[in-house]
């Protein structure tokens, strides 16, 4: 089974999503969202501005929160959703490359805010709430070990 390992494997799946997204014919994003998560996971190193430029990052980034915010209105995409809340803590480890990614305050954090508040009340199995808790957390920067743990538990138990 092949996986991404180089540098330009992760670049050229951040550059294919992007185009993707700005296609105009609609596209499933489930397996995308879902190989997103495990590339942030597993190689973190995947999410480096040397790989992961701001352009299509921040394409990425709206889409995926529209996505997210979508997921949760409905209430009818639960895997999706799942895979957006499993996502969401592995996507911030993007700060340790980027300190302005998802900065308090700014318009995307924002909105990623809103759309964790708007899970928090969608139907959710207690891992997804957890992880929708101590996302917040994480995105507000006052998460704490105990808060890594249950992120870490939650992941390992779902997919």
């Amino acid at each position: 089974m092949y996986c991404f390992t180089q540098k330009e494997d992760f670049r050229l799946f951040f550059k294919n999503l992007a185009s993707r997204i700005a296609e105009p014919i609609e596209f499933k994003p489930l397996h995308w969202i879902r190989a997103y998560r495990n590339m942030a996971r597993f190689r973190p190193n995947s999410l480096t501005l040397e790989v992961f430029d701001q352009t299509d990052q921040a394409v990425i980034l709206d889409w995926f929160i529209k996505t997210f915010a979508r997921a949760c209105g409905r209430n009818t995409q639960p895997g999706i959703r799942g895979q957006c809340i499993y996502l969401v803590p592995h996507l911030l480890k993007r700060r340790r490359f980027d300190r302005a990614f998802l900065e308090p305050g700014g318009p995307e954090y924002q909105k990623l805010e809103q759309v964790l508040k708007q899970a928090k009340t969608a139907k959710l199995n207690r891992n997804y709430r957890a992880n929708v808790k101590c996302s917040l957390k994480l995105l507000r920067e006052v998460a704490t070990r105990g808060d890594l743990d249950k992120i870490a538990a939650a992941d390992t138990s779902g997919d």
